[in-house]
């Protein structure tokens, strides 16, 4: 074979390992049904979103803690035909830049904020789940010019911590022993978030299965922790009577994760969501049947229709 030839395949052997560590979580999970869009937060932060639906007023979908776009693939298009519908990814998560962000409720908001700028959208109904939910109170609370309606899906800021108690769940896991969980691992945590397993959501763990593998998986290891800490720095629930918009609230009656089964063990879902009736006079507070956490995803038929009906009350 002759030198020259000889020589080029050995480079190529030997950098292939190389362009194959050159992969980032977005390289590495499935593709979104949609076009992604970048909207820039702040000069290294840029915020992944789809855009679909048609119609004056717009939904902006905000997901919970780990998860990204996919959470409300249930969710958006039942909605399109009489909406615009927006879903992000929070900074951190799925698609959008990773870095060394604060992850506070401050920052997500300015996330929310910096897509609806791109938009060109004044005001938006915010229909956020866990986190998303925490975020999306955060927002109408800070910039309540911003938000028409808040539609929340098992919010997070409801059920409220002591400093010991929030000191525990910030010490729960690290960066390390999160990134580090096995197979077996991330299929329990995610088991957590339904009353019984979806085969639907199976993409979801191939996906954060598949992410260990990319270069800034450590970055979205470290959001997701500093997230929860996001959540403690920033409670909301002491400010929910100033609220003033329209708000729905649906929980899922078998939800393993609120309220927290270890720390608060006499609390229900359902004392959680008299806690936000209490908070949020205007507030339409609902239980639905054989779902937990991801209620909009384990009963989406039944979420949507109460959801359509809350949102043909908003002028």
């Amino acid at each position: 074979m002759p030198t020259k030839i000889l020589g080029l395949l050995t480079l190529l052997t030997m950098s292939a390992p190389l362009l194959a560590q050159n992969q980032t979580v977005a390289d590495l999970i499935a593709p979104y049904p949609l076009p992604v869009q970048y909207a820039t937060a702040s000069e290294d932060v840029q915020v992944a979103y789809i855009k679909t639906g048609q119609g004056e007023t717009t939904l902006i979908f905000v997901h919970g803690l780990g998860s990204y776009v996919r959470g409300w693939e249930k969710t958006w298009p039942a909605f399109a035909n009489s909406y615009q519908c927006i879903a992000l990814d929070l900074p951190g998560f799925g698609r959008s830049s990773k870095g060394a962000y604060s992850q506070s409720m401050a920052f997500y908001r300015d996330a929310i904020l910096a897509v609806m700028d791109a938009e060109n959208i004044q005001q938006a109904i915010l229909v956020g789940h866990s986190m998303g939910g925490q975020a999306s109170l955060y927002t109408a609370l800070e910039n309540p010019d911003r938000v028409l309606a808040l539609a929340l899906s098992a919010p997070a800021g409801i059920e409220t911590f002591t400093e010991q108690e929030a000191t525990a769940l910030r010490n729960a896991y690290t960066p390390e022993t999160y990134g580090g969980m096995v197979e077996a691992q991330v299929r329990y945590s995610y088991g957590l978030n339904f009353h019984v397993w979806q085969e639907d959501a199976e993409p979801w763990v191939a996906d954060r299965l598949a992410m260990r593998e990319a270069d800034d998986f450590q970055g979205f290891a470290t959001a997701w922790v500093k997230s929860v800490g996001g959540m403690l720095d920033s409670p909301v629930y002491a400010r929910l009577g100033e609220i003033m918009q329209p708000v729905w609230v649906a929980y899922g009656a078998e939800d393993q994760l609120i309220p927290n089964r270890y720390l608060h063990t006499t609390l229900t879902t359902e004392g959680v969501g008299g806690l936000a009736k209490a908070a949020m006079p205007q507030a339409e507070v609902q239980l639905i049947p054989d779902a937990g956490h991801f209620v909009h995803f384990e009963q989406s038929e039944e979420f949507n229709s109460r959801l359509l009906m809350f949102l043909k009350t908003i002028q």
